[in-house]
Protein backbone atom coordinates (compact mmCIF):
# COMPACT_ATOMS: atom_id res chain seq x y z
CA UNK A 1 0.00 0.00 0.00
CA UNK A 2 1.22 3.33 -1.11
CA UNK A 3 0.04 5.72 1.37
CA UNK A 4 -0.10 9.33 0.14
CA UNK A 5 -1.57 7.84 -2.81
CA UNK A 6 -4.93 9.85 -3.83
CA UNK A 7 -7.69 8.32 -1.99
CA UNK A 8 -6.02 6.04 0.08
CA UNK A 9 -5.78 8.04 3.44
CA UNK A 10 -9.65 6.05 4.51
CA UNK A 11 -8.31 3.02 3.54
CA UNK A 12 -5.25 3.03 5.70
CA UNK A 13 -7.73 4.49 8.56
CA UNK A 14 -9.62 1.48 8.55
CA UNK A 15 -6.68 -1.18 8.40
CA UNK A 16 -5.11 0.65 11.30
CA UNK A 17 -8.22 -0.66 13.32
CA UNK A 18 -8.17 -4.22 12.57
CA UNK A 19 -6.88 -6.36 15.36
CA UNK A 20 -3.34 -8.07 14.90
CA UNK A 21 -2.22 -6.21 11.38
CA UNK A 22 1.19 -6.31 10.20
CA UNK A 23 0.96 -3.73 7.49
CA UNK A 24 4.03 -2.78 4.62
CA UNK A 25 3.75 0.43 3.39
CA UNK A 26 5.86 2.77 1.45
CA UNK A 27 5.69 6.50 2.05
CA UNK A 28 7.48 9.92 1.68
CA UNK A 29 6.33 11.23 4.73
CA UNK A 30 5.96 10.18 8.47
CA UNK A 31 2.71 8.03 8.98
CA UNK A 32 0.22 10.38 10.20
CA UNK A 33 -0.82 10.34 13.96
CA UNK A 34 0.33 8.06 16.59
CA UNK A 35 1.03 4.74 14.98
CA UNK A 36 3.70 1.92 16.15
CA UNK A 37 5.72 1.26 13.00
CA UNK A 38 9.19 0.48 12.10
CA UNK A 39 11.09 2.40 9.56
CA UNK A 40 13.09 0.49 7.23
CA UNK A 41 15.04 3.38 4.74
CA UNK A 42 14.76 2.36 1.18
CA UNK A 43 18.21 3.20 -0.06
CA UNK A 44 20.61 1.90 -3.73
CA UNK A 45 22.04 -1.17 -3.26
CA UNK A 46 25.72 -1.71 -3.53
CA UNK A 47 27.82 -2.22 -6.92
CA UNK A 48 28.05 -5.81 -6.57
CA UNK A 49 23.94 -6.61 -5.24
CA UNK A 50 22.88 -4.17 -8.23
CA UNK A 51 25.01 -6.18 -10.63
CA UNK A 52 23.56 -9.72 -9.16
CA UNK A 53 19.88 -8.16 -9.45
CA UNK A 54 20.46 -7.09 -13.06
CA UNK A 55 21.25 -10.58 -13.76
CA UNK A 56 18.39 -12.44 -11.67
CA UNK A 57 15.86 -10.39 -13.94
CA UNK A 58 17.45 -10.33 -17.89
CA UNK A 59 17.98 -12.86 -19.81
CA UNK A 60 21.58 -15.58 -19.81
CA UNK A 61 24.25 -13.97 -20.46
CA UNK A 62 24.83 -15.85 -23.18
CA UNK A 63 22.60 -13.71 -25.27
CA UNK A 64 23.77 -10.74 -24.52
CA UNK A 65 25.92 -10.64 -27.34
CA UNK A 66 29.39 -8.65 -27.81
CA UNK A 67 30.33 -6.32 -24.64
CA UNK A 68 32.79 -5.39 -22.68
CA UNK A 69 33.43 -4.60 -19.04
CA UNK A 70 33.26 -0.56 -19.92
CA UNK A 71 29.75 -1.33 -21.18
CA UNK A 72 28.58 -3.22 -18.47
CA UNK A 73 29.73 -0.40 -15.58
CA UNK A 74 28.22 2.48 -18.06
CA UNK A 75 24.93 0.10 -17.60
CA UNK A 76 25.29 0.23 -13.53
CA UNK A 77 26.59 4.13 -13.65
CA UNK A 78 23.03 4.80 -15.54
CA UNK A 79 20.48 2.43 -13.37
CA UNK A 80 22.46 3.97 -10.49
CA UNK A 81 21.34 0.88 -7.62
CA UNK A 82 18.19 1.56 -7.49
CA UNK A 83 15.98 -1.68 -7.71
CA UNK A 84 13.16 -0.70 -9.47
CA UNK A 85 14.87 0.91 -12.37
CA UNK A 86 17.27 -2.11 -12.46
CA UNK A 87 14.45 -4.75 -12.76
CA UNK A 88 12.56 -2.82 -15.26
CA UNK A 89 15.45 -2.59 -17.32
CA UNK A 90 16.52 -5.82 -16.61
CA UNK A 91 12.74 -7.29 -17.42
CA UNK A 92 12.58 -5.08 -21.20
CA UNK A 93 16.26 -6.75 -22.23
CA UNK A 94 14.46 -9.77 -21.74
CA UNK A 95 11.08 -9.48 -23.04
CA UNK A 96 12.15 -7.33 -26.12
CA UNK A 97 15.33 -9.96 -26.88
CA UNK A 98 17.99 -6.91 -26.96
CA UNK A 99 21.47 -7.43 -26.68
CA UNK A 100 23.52 -5.37 -23.72
CA UNK A 101 24.90 -3.12 -26.29
CA UNK A 102 21.39 -2.06 -27.53
CA UNK A 103 19.97 -1.91 -24.32
CA UNK A 104 22.76 1.03 -23.61
CA UNK A 105 21.44 2.76 -26.89
CA UNK A 106 17.96 2.90 -26.46
CA UNK A 107 18.60 4.11 -22.01
CA UNK A 108 20.61 7.06 -24.13
CA UNK A 109 18.21 7.82 -26.41
CA UNK A 110 14.74 6.97 -24.25
CA UNK A 111 15.09 6.01 -20.59
CA UNK A 112 11.76 6.29 -19.94
CA UNK A 113 10.52 4.23 -22.94
CA UNK A 114 12.81 1.68 -21.81
CA UNK A 115 11.94 2.17 -17.81
CA UNK A 116 8.53 0.52 -18.09
CA UNK A 117 7.34 -3.40 -18.65
CA UNK A 118 6.96 -3.15 -22.74
CA UNK A 119 3.25 -3.97 -23.35
CA UNK A 120 1.73 -2.46 -20.14
CA UNK A 121 -0.56 0.37 -19.38
CA UNK A 122 2.00 2.61 -17.88
CA UNK A 123 1.37 3.51 -14.39
CA UNK A 124 3.18 3.80 -11.38
CA UNK A 125 3.17 -0.46 -10.89
CA UNK A 126 5.25 -0.79 -14.38
CA UNK A 127 6.80 2.35 -15.27
CA UNK A 128 9.70 4.68 -13.95
CA UNK A 129 8.11 7.76 -15.90
CA UNK A 130 5.14 6.98 -14.42
CA UNK A 131 6.12 7.57 -10.65
CA UNK A 132 8.10 10.11 -11.61
CA UNK A 133 5.83 12.22 -13.70
CA UNK A 134 3.59 11.63 -10.40
CA UNK A 135 5.63 12.97 -7.90
CA UNK A 136 6.95 15.62 -10.28
CA UNK A 137 3.73 17.36 -11.14
CA UNK A 138 2.84 17.41 -6.95
CA UNK A 139 5.98 20.14 -6.76
CA UNK A 140 5.37 23.36 -6.49
CA UNK A 141 6.78 25.76 -9.55
CA UNK A 142 9.76 26.58 -7.70
CA UNK A 143 11.02 22.82 -7.07
CA UNK A 144 9.62 21.76 -10.76
CA UNK A 145 12.48 24.17 -11.85
CA UNK A 146 15.24 23.72 -9.96
CA UNK A 147 14.31 19.51 -10.36
CA UNK A 148 14.73 20.00 -13.99
CA UNK A 149 17.82 21.84 -13.27
CA UNK A 150 19.60 19.73 -11.18
CA UNK A 151 19.83 17.37 -14.26
CA UNK A 152 22.95 19.91 -15.46
CA UNK A 153 24.89 19.00 -12.35
CA UNK A 154 25.71 14.96 -12.09
CA UNK A 155 27.04 15.19 -8.55
CA UNK A 156 24.24 17.50 -7.45
CA UNK A 157 24.99 20.50 -6.04
CA UNK A 158 25.60 21.88 -2.41
CA UNK A 159 23.36 24.64 -1.01
CA UNK A 160 26.24 27.14 -1.34
CA UNK A 161 26.72 25.75 -5.27
CA UNK A 162 22.25 26.00 -6.03
CA UNK A 163 22.47 29.43 -4.33
CA UNK A 164 25.33 30.87 -6.62
CA UNK A 165 23.93 29.50 -9.68
CA UNK A 166 20.04 29.00 -9.26
CA UNK A 167 19.20 32.16 -6.98
CA UNK A 168 18.20 32.09 -3.52
CA UNK A 169 14.88 30.21 -4.14
CA UNK A 170 16.28 27.01 -4.29
CA UNK A 171 17.34 26.96 -1.16
CA UNK A 172 13.17 25.72 -0.19
CA UNK A 173 13.14 23.95 -3.45
CA UNK A 174 15.96 21.83 -2.72
CA UNK A 175 14.13 20.91 0.73
CA UNK A 176 11.02 20.36 -1.07
CA UNK A 177 12.77 17.55 -3.30
CA UNK A 178 14.43 15.90 -0.78
CA UNK A 179 11.00 15.67 1.33
CA UNK A 180 9.23 14.03 -1.77
CA UNK A 181 11.60 11.94 -2.59
CA UNK A 182 12.80 13.72 -5.80
CA UNK A 183 16.06 14.19 -4.80
CA UNK A 184 18.32 12.44 -2.35
CA UNK A 185 20.88 14.23 -0.02
CA UNK A 186 24.20 12.67 -0.06
CA UNK A 187 26.33 13.25 2.96
CA UNK A 188 30.09 12.19 2.53
CA UNK A 189 32.13 13.01 5.84
CA UNK A 190 29.99 16.20 6.43
CA UNK A 191 29.74 17.28 2.86
CA UNK A 192 26.43 17.73 1.84
CA UNK A 193 25.28 17.62 -1.75
CA UNK A 194 21.54 17.43 -2.81
CA UNK A 195 21.53 14.77 -5.75
CA UNK A 196 19.16 13.78 -8.55
CA UNK A 197 19.51 9.81 -8.86
CA UNK A 198 20.72 9.01 -12.30
CA UNK A 199 18.00 7.63 -13.60
CA UNK A 200 15.52 10.66 -11.84
CA UNK A 201 18.25 12.78 -13.49
CA UNK A 202 17.42 11.46 -17.24
CA UNK A 203 13.75 12.33 -16.85
CA UNK A 204 14.76 15.72 -15.54
CA UNK A 205 17.42 16.12 -18.74
CA UNK A 206 14.67 15.68 -20.82
CA UNK A 207 12.55 18.26 -19.33
CA UNK A 208 15.13 20.69 -19.48
CA UNK A 209 15.09 24.04 -21.71
CA UNK A 210 16.78 24.26 -24.56
CA UNK A 211 19.06 27.00 -23.62
CA UNK A 212 19.19 25.50 -20.25
CA UNK A 213 23.19 24.56 -19.83
CA UNK A 214 24.28 27.94 -22.33
CA UNK A 215 22.01 30.10 -19.37
CA UNK A 216 23.29 28.29 -16.03
CA UNK A 217 26.77 27.28 -17.24
CA UNK A 218 28.57 31.22 -16.78
CA UNK A 219 27.57 31.44 -12.89
CA UNK A 220 28.76 27.56 -12.51
CA UNK A 221 31.53 27.90 -14.05
CA UNK A 222 32.61 31.05 -11.58
CA UNK A 223 31.44 29.10 -9.11
CA UNK A 224 33.76 25.75 -9.39
CA UNK A 225 36.56 27.89 -10.52
CA UNK A 226 36.64 30.12 -7.22
CA UNK A 227 35.95 26.20 -5.60
CA UNK A 228 38.86 24.88 -6.89
CA UNK A 229 41.42 28.25 -6.02
CA UNK A 230 39.83 27.93 -2.27
CA UNK A 231 40.60 24.01 -2.37
CA UNK A 232 44.10 24.70 -4.07
CA UNK A 233 44.62 27.59 -1.11
CA UNK A 234 43.67 24.60 1.22
CA UNK A 235 45.71 21.40 0.01
CA UNK A 236 48.56 24.01 0.02
CA UNK A 237 47.92 24.08 3.84
CA UNK A 238 48.52 20.51 4.25
CA UNK A 239 44.60 19.76 4.32
CA UNK A 240 45.32 17.19 0.62
CA UNK A 241 42.49 14.23 2.44
CA UNK A 242 39.96 16.88 2.55
CA UNK A 243 40.81 18.41 -0.58
CA UNK A 244 41.15 15.73 -2.85
CA UNK A 245 37.97 14.42 -1.44
CA UNK A 246 36.13 17.41 -1.85
CA UNK A 247 37.27 17.64 -5.98
CA UNK A 248 36.19 14.31 -5.96
CA UNK A 249 33.08 14.58 -4.94
CA UNK A 250 32.41 17.56 -7.19
CA UNK A 251 33.93 15.94 -10.07
CA UNK A 252 31.21 15.47 -12.98
CA UNK A 253 30.29 18.50 -12.36
CA UNK A 254 33.55 20.42 -12.25
CA UNK A 255 34.39 17.91 -15.56
CA UNK A 256 31.03 19.38 -17.29
CA UNK A 257 31.48 23.00 -16.81
CA UNK A 258 35.10 22.90 -17.54
CA UNK A 259 34.21 21.25 -21.17
CA UNK A 260 31.69 24.05 -21.66
CA UNK A 261 33.88 26.83 -20.92
CA UNK A 262 37.09 25.91 -23.18
CA UNK A 263 34.44 26.24 -25.89
CA UNK A 264 31.67 29.11 -25.20
CA UNK A 265 33.05 30.62 -22.05
CA UNK A 266 32.80 34.97 -23.10
CA UNK A 267 36.30 36.05 -21.47
CA UNK A 268 34.99 39.28 -22.04
CA UNK A 269 38.14 40.60 -19.47
CA UNK A 270 40.83 38.70 -20.90
CA UNK A 271 40.72 35.69 -18.42
CA UNK A 272 39.95 32.24 -19.01
CA UNK A 273 38.87 30.93 -16.16
CA UNK A 274 38.11 27.56 -17.76
CA UNK A 275 41.80 27.77 -18.25
CA UNK A 276 42.94 28.73 -15.03
CA UNK A 277 40.78 26.31 -13.28
CA UNK A 278 42.40 23.49 -15.30
CA UNK A 279 45.79 24.48 -14.69
CA UNK A 280 45.15 24.71 -10.70
CA UNK A 281 44.08 20.97 -10.87
CA UNK A 282 47.84 19.84 -11.33
CA UNK A 283 47.99 18.82 -7.54
CA UNK A 284 44.88 16.83 -7.42
CA UNK A 285 45.68 15.01 -10.73
CA UNK A 286 48.98 14.19 -9.13
CA UNK A 287 48.04 12.95 -5.71
CA UNK A 288 44.86 10.81 -7.54
CA UNK A 289 47.82 9.75 -9.98
CA UNK A 290 46.32 10.83 -13.05
CA UNK A 291 48.27 13.96 -14.39
CA UNK A 292 50.21 11.88 -17.04
CA UNK A 293 46.70 10.27 -18.53
CA UNK A 294 45.93 10.89 -22.10
CA UNK A 295 42.35 12.30 -21.02
CA UNK A 296 43.91 14.62 -18.37
CA UNK A 297 46.49 15.62 -21.08
CA UNK A 298 43.57 15.80 -23.80
CA UNK A 299 41.69 18.45 -21.17
CA UNK A 300 44.94 20.53 -20.27
CA UNK A 301 45.30 20.86 -24.19
CA UNK A 302 41.87 22.28 -24.56
CA UNK A 303 42.46 24.62 -21.96
CA UNK A 304 45.14 25.77 -23.42
CA UNK A 305 43.59 26.75 -26.37
CA UNK A 306 41.04 28.24 -24.73
CA UNK A 307 43.31 30.66 -23.10
CA UNK A 308 44.84 31.77 -26.19
CA UNK A 309 41.41 32.27 -28.07
CA UNK A 310 40.77 34.43 -25.03
CA UNK A 311 44.06 36.30 -25.06
CA UNK A 312 45.02 35.21 -21.54
CA UNK A 313 48.83 35.13 -21.29
CA UNK A 314 48.81 34.46 -17.39
CA UNK A 315 46.28 31.45 -18.24
CA UNK A 316 48.51 30.36 -20.94
CA UNK A 317 51.25 30.29 -19.40
CA UNK A 318 50.43 28.27 -16.07
CA UNK A 319 48.13 25.65 -18.48
CA UNK A 320 51.30 25.04 -21.03
CA UNK A 321 53.00 24.67 -17.63
CA UNK A 322 51.34 21.83 -16.62
CA UNK A 323 50.82 20.31 -19.68
CA UNK A 324 54.46 20.68 -20.56
CA UNK A 325 55.81 19.10 -17.50
CA UNK A 326 53.40 16.23 -16.17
Amino acid sequence: LTHDRSGAAALLTALLETRRLKLITTARRDLPGSVHHQLVELARLDPRDAQIAFTIYAPPIEEWGAWTQDDWLTLHRFLDGYPFPIRLTATAMRQARLQLRELLRRLRENPQGTFRYPGDEEDRETSLAATLDLSYHLLPDDAQRVCTLLALFPAGLTRDAARAILGAASDAALETLVQHSMAELRDENGYRQVALPEPARRYAEARLPANALATYAPKALVFFADLIDNVQEAMNRNQEVAGRRMLTLEWPNIEQVLAWGYDHEACRDGVSRAARATAQLRFYWFLSGELGRPETLDRLQRALAAAQRAGDRLGEAIAFSTWASP
